[in-house]
């Protein structure tokens, strides 16, 4: 049985993915048009579901991003409609068929903490400089991502051909327009992180500077595997000169409460401040070491180097699979401490368990309601995702005779 999904609201989400096989299916030098129709997808799910997008990378054969939603049902129905369009899209242009991605998205909640946000961002945003011999840099990377965006204000405006609408149109007598008629420029709003949403847009550039800085000096040391650049409480006392966060409230307050919880929140576009690419704000960033903390990387991504990019052959090609590591099983939660993850790993589990119960709880009702006789409510526990009885095996159990059609 597959784990459920426990994400506090109050809580981001880092989501990753990884292509079937590990084929370079996003591959940005092989297929330049990618990196306006993966933005343009994630805007339009976006303008759908309202979900804060904080930041993403897709590289050529996984992707990861940074999400929050104070509503869980939109977040999953976010989650589908881009993974399903990106896949939609990966089919169409490689004229495949089939599955894309491999299996089920890997989603873990992230303390809102500045330490722990932080560090997840900075894993994100070296992404290509994590590939060992990249010639890639911090903000050239040709697909998708949000670098640029977060550290100069650059627009992330996507490209989306209606193609649907075409098809449709040309079945009339009138006949289809022109492609312009179709075609639409959809923009991903950011959301800054919550630990800086109080900050000036021009302090919140120079921290996504100096993360960036830091993640190309961490991650580009011959293609290093860590997850973490600095540890749990260094981050701030390498900017000095700028105003601090404010101390952040008790983190654990929404898993251990969580009848109180305020689940609002404010989003907070970033401005499209621009500047100059070569001025990576050196004077600040340049005081950001990286920690030598150790770690295995997700999705394989020091491996997913684009074919193209590093001299292969331009055809799919599938990345050998990882030899196992021997390491311990993940926490279910990103955290900037032990004390934390443990605290989390026992609302998790006591959330499992209330979870069981109440599918249990479900299949008796539903037997009750299969029955003819009253039946009640079954509620399950916060955070988590409701279930569905699947009645076909409780008639067959009660002894019911089938639903045959009128045929």
């Amino acid at each position: 049985m597959r784990q459920i999904r426990f994400l506090p609201t109050t809580f981001l989400v880092e989501v990753s993915r990884r292509t079937l096989n590990g084929k370079f299916l996003f591959d940005p030098v092989e297929n330049p048009h990618t990196a306006e129709a993966f933005h343009a997808i994630i805007a339009r799910a976006q303008q759908e579901h309202g979900v804060d997008v904080h930041a993403y990378f897709v590289m050529s054969n996984h992707y990861h991003a940074l999400y929050s939603s104070s509503n869980l049902d939109a977040l999953a129905d976010f989650l589908r409609d881009v993974h399903s369009e990106m896949a939609r899209y990966s089919n169409t242009i490689h004229e495949l068929t089939g599955p894309v991605f491999a299996g089920r998205c890997h989603i873990k909640p992230v303390f809102p903490d500045e330490a722990t946000t932080t560090n997840r961002l900075a894993y994100i945003m070296g992404q290509a400089v994590k590939i060992k011999g990249s010639r890639w840099t911090i903000d050239d990377w040709p697909g998708a991502n949000t670098n640029r965006a977060l550290m100069y204000g650059d627009k992330l405006d996507g490209r989306h051909f209606d193609n649907a609408r075409k098809i449709l149109e040309s079945r009339r007598k009138g006949g289809p327009q022109a492609d312009d008629e179709y075609t639409s420029r959809p923009e991903v709003v950011l959301t800054v992180l919550p630990c800086w949403k109080h900050l000036s847009v021009d302090d919140q550039r120079v921290r996504y500077r100096a993360l960036a800085k830091a993640a190309a000096e961490r991650f580009g040391e011959d293609g290093v595997t860590s997850q973490h650049i600095d540890s749990a409480g260094e981050y701030r006392d390498y900017l000095p000169d700028l105003p601090r966060s404010a101390p952040p409230a008790s983190p654990l307050a929404p898993v251990a409460d969580a009848a109180t919880v305020n689940v609002g929140r404010a989003q907070t576009p970033i401005s499209p401040l621009r500047e100059p690419a070569g001025q990576c704000g050196a004077e600040v960033a340049a005081k950001i070491h990286a920690s030598s903390a150790g770690g295995q990387a997700e999705c394989g991504s020091t491996d997913a180097v684009s074919p193209t990019a590093g001299g292969y052959p331009k055809e799919i090609q599938a990345r050998p699979m990882p030899k196992k590591s021997g390491r311990t099983k993940a926490h279910y939660v990103h955290a900037a401490n032990k004390q934390d993850e443990a605290a989390f790993d026992k609302a998790y589990r006591e959330a499992r368990a209330q979870h069981r119960e109440a599918q249990e709880e479900l299949r008796n009702q539903a037997k009750l309601a299969l029955l003819g006789e009253a039946a009640k409510l079954v509620m399950f526990p916060p955070y988590t995702f409701g279930c569905a009885a699947r009645i076909g095996g409780l008639r067959q159990e009660l002894g019911l005779a089938d639903l045959a059609p009128n045929l």
